[in-house]
């Protein structure tokens, strides 16, 4: 297999040789894959924090980033309210782009 491209901002360190899209001159293919952690609706802002707060830990601890590193992951985190933030503007992003192929949660 032959990469051809990452998707992401900048080059992946698993991968520094193979140039973004954005280096090869596709200006609109940035993206990065995210994993994320739901708690049930109407959940309390103190369970909320402190969930996040356990998520925090665990990603700064070196067992977990090593791996991670095994699936080519970096271990990133934000807050609830960044992560609210992305998800509104991914929705603006790829909403258009599902409706304009007919994709359907049944396709």
């Amino acid at each position: 297999m032959r990469l051809l491209g990452t998707s992401g901002p900048k080059r992946s360190q698993f991968a520094p040789n193979v140039p973004t899209y954005t280096e090869q001159g596709f200006k609109n293919i940035v993206f990065e894959e995210q994993f994320s952690l739901y708690l049930p609706a109407g959940a309390s802002p103190a369970v909320v924090e402190r969930l996040h707060q356990h998520v925090v830990r665990a990603m700064a601890a070196p067992e977990v980033a090593a791996g991670l590193a095994t699936f080519a992951i970096v271990p990133a985190t934000s807050t609830p309210a960044e992560l609210v933030a992305l998800q509104k503007k991914d929705l603006e992003r790829w909403a258009p782009v599902v409706k304009a192929i007919g994709f359907t949660a049944d396709s």
